[in-house]
């Protein structure tokens, strides 16, 4: 059985693949701190096998040409990933005051659309829940949640902490929700067009939610290609095996939209930047002059855009 599976254009479904760039096993793996690298040198996979990145000529989506089989894939996530190391990032201090301010926005999004607490309790989906770290901030009294995994040891985990996670039979048992998590999942699925769709046939007619993926905006990515052809090691987030497609801002709105969702807003993000320095005094010494160059036009009244300088986060609501 082959170990690695060709695909098509995920956005549009073609098969008429442009190379970017290729990179070696030897040059993803030692830059990933996750990885078991005991488990990945046992798939008997050269250390020069090279791994083909390449831009669709029919939609411009770029992607990852071939990914894990369908066992290696299971096996990469249950065996693959150290599971100390995995966990260990779910209980870091940034990682938590961001599950909280994501949190505090859809409640306050909610409430714009007419959800009461006092009414009727609300039910949370975090659609790729990893530990369940997020739906361990948002449960409370009157708020049910639930969360879509597929690695066991993460179901387990969470379960044990009262998080109810599980397949999607599980998740569909519990539909409609009325507010959504999808962060940093799409980038991880062969099929992220289908998946939003289903996404979608989960949730109420006036739910809210939260998606976010790694930006790939043109520039950036023609940026890193040329740094990685120099000889530097590329970024964790460019993974051949576990980050298979590689959104820009518009190309995340256009599936999006196609998927039944409307964008209310995008959320910044700017983590490549020092740290030391909140947002508004980075946007007072001159980041907003910056941000107002690359602002796009609204594609709809209610739309509020920008180009993120590190991911693509966009606030969404389901159509009418």
């Amino acid at each position: 059985m082959t170990k690695l599976v060709r695909r098509e254009c995920p956005n549009c479904k073609r098969d008429c693949p442009i190379s970017l760039f290729k990179l070696r096993l030897n040059q993803f793996v030692p830059v990933n701190p996750t990885y078991n690298k005991n488990w990945v040198y046992s798939l008997g996979f050269p250390e020069e096998t090279e791994f083909d990145f390449v831009k669709c000529s029919a939609c411009d989506f770029v992607y990852s040409q071939s990914r894990l089989n369908d066992k290696l894939n299971y096996d990469l996530y249950h065996l693959g990933i150290d599971k100390d190391k995995s966990l260990a990032k779910t209980f870091s201090i940034q990682k938590r005051l961001k599950h909280l301010s994501l949190w505090r926005k859809l409640l306050s999004l909610s409430a714009s659309f007419g959800y009461d607490l006092s009414q009727r309790e609300l039910k949370v989906l975090d659609f790729g829940a990893g530990w369940g770290d997020f739906l361990s901030v948002a449960k409370s009294c009157g708020i049910k949640v639930f969360g879509l995994e597929f690695d066991e040891r993460k179901i387990e985990f969470a379960n044990f902490q009262g998080i109810p996670l599980g397949n999607f039979e599980f998740v569909e048992k519990h539909a409609p929700y009325d507010i959504f998590m999808c962060d940093q999942v799409l980038e991880h699925l062969d099929n992220p067009r289908d998946e939003l769709k289903k996404l979608h046939s989960l949730l109420n007619h006036k739910a809210v939610g939260f998606i976010d993926v790694p930006n790939f905006e043109t520039k950036n990515l023609n940026s890193l290609i040329t740094k990685i052809n120099e000889g530097e090691m590329p970024p964790k987030s460019i993974n051949p095996w576990g980050h298979l497609n590689y959104f820009t801002p518009s190309s995340l709105r256009a599936m999006i939209f196609d998927a039944g969702f409307l964008e209310i807003e995008e959320q910044l993000h700017i983590s490549n930047l020092k740290k030391e320095k909140p947002l508004l005094q980075m946007m007072r010494t001159g980041i907003k002059d910056y941000l107002q160059n690359i602002v796009q036009k609204p594609q709809a009244n209610k739309v509020i855009s920008y180009s993120a300088l590190h991911s693509t986060s966009l606030y969404v609501e389901t159509k009418s």
